[in-house]
Parts: C-alpha cells; structure tokens; sequence
C-alpha cells in the first residue's frame, strides 16, 4: 500500500538517541552489531546497493531488543537514584550500595512474545532486581524456558500478546510494580519511550558504519517499535529515506491502521511463524512517529517469511521468519514491477535493511 509522504516536512525528533547511547556504551558487553554490504544480494534484487544491519549477536542476547528493556531499566533506576541523593547518576554508580539497594527493592514488569522480556529479565538480573514476565499460550517453550534462564518469574497467560499486554499492566499496577512495556496508548509514557530511545543505538551505528547515506529504508513491524526507532534517527539525513514497512499477513495491525486514517486493532484469529511480530494493535507512540514518515506498508506471508530464512542462510545470515520478514518484504517488492514503481526502487537505490534477530540456542 502506497502513502503520500511530504518530504519537505520538518518534523522534531521524539526519542533521545544520545543519552542512550552514552548509557548502554559504557556496558562492558557493547559492541556494534555489523552491517554488511552485500552487493550479491544488491544485484539479485536489481538495487544500487544492500546494506544489512545483522542483530543475531546483541549484548550477550540474540536480538535487538536487548537494547531496549534493559536501558529502561536502568533509566527508570538511575532517575530514583539520582532524586534519592541529589546528584547525578554516572557508570560508576552500578557497583556503589545505594545504587545496589535501590535496585534490590525493585520488581519490574513486561509482557513479551519473547525478545523484549529476556532484555528484561537480563536488565533485572544484571542490578540485582526482580523480573516479572508475561506471556501469551502462543509462546514457544524454548523461549519461555530462556526467560527463565535469565531469572525471570514467568506467567503464562491464554490469548495472544495484547492478553499478556493487559495482565502485565493490570498486575503491575495493583501490585506496585515497574512496567517496562514496549507498547503503549500513552504517547507519553516515560518507560516505553525509554525502550524505543535504546533501540535508535542500532540506526545510529548504522550512520557511522556506512558511506553512502539510503534512498530506502526496509523494516518489520509488530507494534512498530523497531521501525519507528529507526525511522526518527534517520529522518534528519538529507534526503530523508523513503520508509517501507512489512508485517506479517497474519497481524497487519500497521497496514489496516494506515488504510483507515487512524490507528486500529485488527483480529487476532489467526497464527503463522513470524511470532516476534503478531501484534494486533501498534504502540500509539510508533505510531505517531511512522504514520507521518512511511511511504509504504506491505504484508508477507509465514511461506514468504520461511523462503526468506532460508534465502538469508545460504547467504551467511542465521536467522529466523520474524527476523527475516523485512527482507522477505524487500524480496517481494523487487521482484514487481508495479511496486518496485511504487516505492521508486531502482538499479541505484541505496537500501538499509535489519535482520532483528538470530536463531537462538
């Protein structure tokens, strides 16, 4: 689905890249995921040049979200920790006993399909909290078994992720906990917008790993986090990148909401194996910040997604259908005529694509 986007608009960036990246790269673990140019890959699908940001290795985890959950974490403690004495929170606090103690007392809250609650669990375990984690009956037992792994107390919740949504908000607030949601109605909440700012370190070591800036930017969504993290850093590059977005067919929560003018939920009656992204209804705060800068929205199919890993695999990429769907969205849109036109996708087309995740043990 093609959108009208104004490339003159001005629009004021909504997270803060900078302070999340001076946080999270002071953590012994950080180092830049790589992003790889893939002229192969570029020729196959009739573009200028490809140039892949892989997440299979993230902060000692397997996906972009490490990123986010744990700097909310952090965020959320050193702000306590900063009106409890005055002064202000650096590195070296981490290992200080008021730090350690403020952090002790702490249980936080998330709901995940599985991604984003092991960040969590990781954030908690890392300052000595509590991690309390939510997730729907759709959630492999592999991934439930990792969140364990990782400290967190796991809930199993019937439904789907907006059901694990609902019961982690609901518990938190009856119970007194912190919430570190990733989604959110509220535009602003401090937390989520905590999660999305530690995400927009991924599009920024994408600016300093590459020379030639994109004419395109390729991104999967499940409630937009990702592509909304990404898109509000490189909206400020001249020109400003067109956006596509892919969801799987089976969740197209982003692609109804921008066919109908607004932000809507969609049914979640069916299940295919991009689970990452089977979201039903957007974050209003990725919302916000894509509906004004997509260009256009695509669905994929579980077949589409599943063709892609194995695409992405013989060309050295380990991944799985969710963290493959953005390039199946990218195949899908090279291979016709009618929307590579679309998109302006030509021969020179410069195109910055993620691969959110690897495969995990």
């Amino acid at each position: 689905m093609k959108r009208t986007v104004s490339a003159d608009a001005k629009l004021a960036a909504k997270l803060d890249h900078e302070a999340a990246a001076a946080l999270i790269r002071q953590c012994p673990l950080y180092e830049p995921t790589p992003a790889l140019d893939r002229p192969d890959l570029a020729r196959a699908l009739g573009l200028g040049q490809l140039v892949i940001k892989h997440e299979a290795r993230r902060l000692g985890l397997t996906s972009f979200k490490s990123l986010g959950g744990a700097y909310a974490i952090i965020r959320h403690l050193a702000e306590k920790f900063e009106t409890g004495t005055g002064r202000r929170f650096t590195a070296d606090d981490f290992h200080r006993r008021a730090f350690r103690d403020l952090a002790s007392k702490s249980v936080f809250a998330a709901a995940t399909d599985g991604n984003h609650g092991l960040s969590v669990a990781a954030g908690a375990r890392a300052v000595g909290a509590t991690a309390n984690i939510f997730v729907h009956q759709r959630v492999p037992d592999y991934r439930i078994a990792r969140l364990k792994e990782k400290g967190a107390n796991v809930t199993v919740v019937p439904g789907v992720f907006d059901n694990a949504v609902a019961e982690a908000g609901r518990q938190a607030a009856e119970r007194g906990w912190v919430l570190v949601a990733d989604t959110t109605e509220n535009p602003d909440d401090a937390v989520p917008k905590w999660v999305l700012d530690g995400y927009t370190l991924l599009a920024s070591e994408m600016m300093d790993q590459t020379v030639r800036p994109p004419t395109h930017a390729v991104l999967h969504a499940g409630v937009g986090g990702l592509a909304a993290a990404c898109m509000d850093r490189w909206k400020t590059l001249s020109p400003r990148p067109a956006c596509l977005i892919v969801e799987p067919a089976e969740a197209p929560a982003l692609f109804e909401s921008f066919k109908t003018g607004r932000m809507i939920s969609v049914p979640d009656d069916s299940a295919g194996s991009m689970e990452m992204l089977e979201c039903y209804r957007p974050s209003r705060l990725a919302w916000d910040i894509l509906e004004p800068l997509t260009t256009a929205c695509f669905t994929v199919t579980s077949a589409e997604a599943e063709d892609a890993v194995l695409a992405l695999a013989k060309a050295g990429f380990d991944t799985t259908p969710s963290g493959a769907a953005a390039f199946a969205g990218l195949y899908k849109i090279a291979r016709d005529d009618a929307a590579r036109q679309a998109c302006g996708l030509t021969d020179e087309s410069v195109v910055w694509l993620v691969i959110s995740e690897g495969r995990g043990p």
